[in-house]
């Protein structure tokens, strides 16, 4: 979800050293799509603006309770997405699957992601089954560029219940 240019289906993709792999992408920039098309990865690719459930719900019915694996880097982030996305992300996983995402560590309170995840716990749909901190932009520290900066950052893993 938040496919972007593809480059974390290229990275799955090059690290799994599986024959193939079913990859569906969302995303709601028409110039990331387009990117992500270039690589020839994709089972699949949708312009589909997240953080929408019942939309998603009624636009990709095939896709509820079908896959192993949702993936989402840079998708939580200040004018991307709400924790209204989460509902989707576990729409989509099948009992057992996993959703693994990104967020920076500041924007886990003042987003609400933090919240959202949480209640999701609190209400049976899914349970964490690692988060890990790591500094995302650390090459920046001497020159950092606005947003791009040294910041903490986690990547959590969910199991749907």
């Amino acid at each position: 979800m938040g496919c972007g240019t593809g480059m974390v289906a290229m990275h799955l993709k090059n690290k799994s050293q599986v024959e193939s792999l079913d990859v569906i992408g969302m995303d709601a920039s028409e110039g990331m799509i387009e990117k992500a098309k270039k690589k020839d990865l994709y089972k699949e690719i949708h312009n589909q603006f997240l953080c929408r459930p019942e939309e998603f719900k009624t636009n990709y019915p095939d896709y509820i309770g079908v896959c192993d694996y949702v993936l989402a880097s840079g998708l939580l982030a200040e004018g991307h997405a709400t924790n209204e996305v989460f509902d989707e992300m576990i729409m989509a996983l099948k009992v057992g699957g996993f959703a693994v995402f990104t967020s920076r560590v500041e924007y886990l309170s003042s987003l609400h992601y933090q919240e959202g995840m949480d209640e999701r716990m609190a209400s049976g749909k899914w349970e964490l089954v690692d988060e890990e901190e790591y500094e995302k932009y650390s090459n920046a520290k001497d020159s950092p560029v606005g947003r791009f900066k040294p910041t903490i950052s986690k990547v959590f893993t969910f199991r749907k219940l």
